[in-house]
């Protein structure tokens, strides 16, 4: 059993009175609002941090002239389990011989528990110690009033224990009024300004949506998956919101202030864009691996309606490096998290963020502002956060920090069924074949990638023609663009009897091939929740290409350049911030089944542009 030693006599401060101490030793209570996930450092210890707070920390002003909100712990331990490892927010830790020192100008507060396994001290046990206490609950409610008396009252009450539930050190001391009195100030504190409801967020905390390229930034977000891929990991997480739509071929580094490291760690060339799909594009049993993806997160999200996998908003991808988090805990899909100190980089159009070595994260309480938030987008249809008025009706909620109303840009494309809702490209694929929608999308690639290409021959006979003779010239070679050849060698003479020559009376006679042109093509599709790749050929290549008949687009100079001024129309995207609007045009999707082609093909869904005519 443990000793209760009650000889010696402890000062505590307060949070205020700790934060403008000139001592280097600090012993003090806070409530803990926040806790990370113990990672490992760079040298021998564990290390996770606590956010802490009590009555007078609001009380302290930085040099920024803003109040504190709380105040940073950063614990390390040789042993991971030494480590406090909190039961819920609002329990209470008291810490001894807590150490003050300066960083970057402020006092920032060490406590290092258990062994010391390097330096001078190595073998020894550190003098500073913690106890972990329950605090008055997630959501304390005052005792309400009795007509029998506070007595009465205080005997019907449940109390929390005032016994430690997690301690560095067998031996521990309780001082009686004293220590009992600063446990009840803590809980009363918690009890006073409403739990947990009082520390959801801090002002570094923004939607994934207003993301500044520039700044770090905090998440408050949903975890829809962790994936682990080519010997990195990435969090995929979730707020309701949409990232910034970015030109397709931009890349982007960290800076020294992001967290850069040396360049043999720092390769970003090996990080592609990672588009979250619960299910795989080409997958047409759609319901069963629904069905598993969804159990996949657990509890999900009561508040979207279509299950736990949202329907609407951009899966972010959190790109967590191998050096920065070795042996580091992960977080589970389906539980919402805070992510803490995150830089961003851009690969191939895509934001993401990154978490560096300053990058923290801890498990948090759903964020009910940004889910009332996705409920209203949600019962709205709004599929875009960034697209044109236009294109995705008026009322588009800001309550995340939108971008701002601007007047509506050009009309890219119609289609011929305005009067069916909106969908994502995440809600074309979660939709089990064949299904039809309607979307809001920008085009960021085509297949092939030169519009030469874009039109294929197709052969069909017709009336009997005469076949050139053996010994005559071959016919000239296809010319490219601007009359010059695709081939090296000259082109024949125009005096080649490929066309004039008259067969042998004996020379057999065979059908004429005549040559017939169609578009067959495909386009790269994105919108805020994924890209997808559309085929777009046949009647509904000539729909979408009004006006523009097929052919051989090396042989005509002018088809060819109309076809891409056409596509290079669709294909402008934002490069700056007055222009986000740009590049947003309506189109419907259809999803259908290939058959299997064989006993070990298996069953393949594709997807085809229909309804779709490009007006730009």
């Amino acid at each position: 059993m443990p000793k209760e030693k009650k000889t010696t006599s402890y000062k505590y401060l307060s949070l205020r009175e700790a934060y403008h101490t000139g001592d280097k030793l600090v012993n003090a209570y806070g409530v803990v609002t926040e806790w990370g996930t113990p990672r490992a450092t760079r040298g021998s210890d564990w290390m996770l941090y606590l956010k802490v707070i009590d009555p007078t920390v609001r009380d302290i002003t930085g040099d920024n002239g803003v109040a504190y909100t709380d105040l940073d712990i950063q614990c390390f331990a040789a042993n991971k389990d030494d480590l406090p490892r909190p039961r819920a927010k609002g329990d209470i830790i008291r810490i001894h011989r807590m150490t003050k020192v300066m960083w970057k100008g402020r006092p920032q507060f060490n406590a290092k528990f258990g062994m010391i396994a390097a330096g001078a001290g190595a073998g020894g046990f550190s003098r500073c110690h913690f106890l972990l206490f329950e605090g008055a609950g997630a959501n304390p409610q005052p005792p309400p009033p009795s007509a029998a008396g506070d007595a009465e009252t205080s005997a019907l009450a449940p109390r929390p224990s005032d016994a430690p539930y997690q301690r560095s050190s067998n031996a521990y001391t309780l001082e009686p009024g004293k220590d009992d009195a600063l446990l009840a100030e803590m809980r009363a504190h918690w009890t006073a300004i409403g739990g947990v409801a009082s520390v959801l967020d801090a002002g570094w905390t923004i939607p994934i949506q207003r993301i500044n390229l520039d700044s770090a930034f905090d998440l408050h977000a949903y975890v829809l998956d962790v994936a682990r891929a080519n010997g990195r990991t990435t969090l995929i997480v979730w707020d309701g919101s949409d990232a910034r739509p970015l030109p397709p071929a931009l890349c982007t580094g960290l800076g020294e202030s992001q967290g850069a490291e040396p360049e043999s760690q720092n390769d970003e060339t090996r990080y592609d864009a990672l588009y979250y799909a619960p299910i795989a594009p080409e997958e047409p049993e759609v319901g069963k691996k629904l069905a598993e993806a969804e159990r996949k997160l657990a509890g999900g999200l009561v508040s979207d309606g279509g299950g736990s996998i949202p329907r609407l908003g951009s899966a972010f991808p959190v790109v967590v490096r191998d050096f920065d988090v070795a042996r580091m805990d992960l977080p589970r899909p389906g539980t919402w998290i805070r992510l803490r100190n995150l830089a961003s980089w851009v690969r191939y159009g895509q934001v993401q963020g990154v978490f560096t070595q300053s990058s923290r994260w801890a498990s948090a309480e759903p964020n009910e502002a940004w889910m009332e938030a996705y409920a209203k987008r949600r019962d709205a249809r709004i599929v875009a956060n960034w697209a044109p008025p236009h294109l995705v009706e008026d009322g588009q909620s800001q309550s995340q920090g939108g971008p701002p109303r601007e007047p509506a840009t050009a009309v890219l494309a119609r289609t011929a069924h305005g009067n069916q809702p909106l969908h994502t490209l995440r809600e074309v694929l979660l939709s089990p074949p064949p299904s039809r929608h309607r979307c809001v999308v920008r085009v960021v690639e085509h297949f092939p990638a030169d519009a030469h290409d874009f039109c294929a021959l197709k052969e069909s006979k017709a009336s009997s023609a005469k076949k050139p003779p053996s010994n005559a010239a071959a016919p000239p070679k296809k010319r490219a663009r601007g009359g010059k050849l695709r081939a090296k060698e000259e082109p024949a003479d125009d005096a080649s009897p490929w066309a004039s020559v008259k067969p042998p009376e004996n020379e057999e006679e065979e059908e004429e091939v005549v040559e017939e042109w169609e578009f067959n093509l495909a386009l790269t599709l994105e919108d805020a929740t994924g890209r997808l790749r559309v085929n777009l050929c046949g009647e509904e290549a000539r729909t979408f290409f009004h006006g523009i008949p097929p052919g051989d687009l090396w042989a005509s100079d002018v088809t060819y350049q109309r076809v891409k001024d056409r596509v290079e129309t669709l294909a402008t995207y934002p490069t700056t911030d007055r222009n986000w609007q740009r590049g947003w045009m309506e189109a419907c999707v259809m999803s259908y089944v290939i058959p299997s082609a064989g006993p070990n093909e298996p069953e393949q869904r594709c997807y085809q542009l229909f309804g779709t005519s490009c007006v730009a």
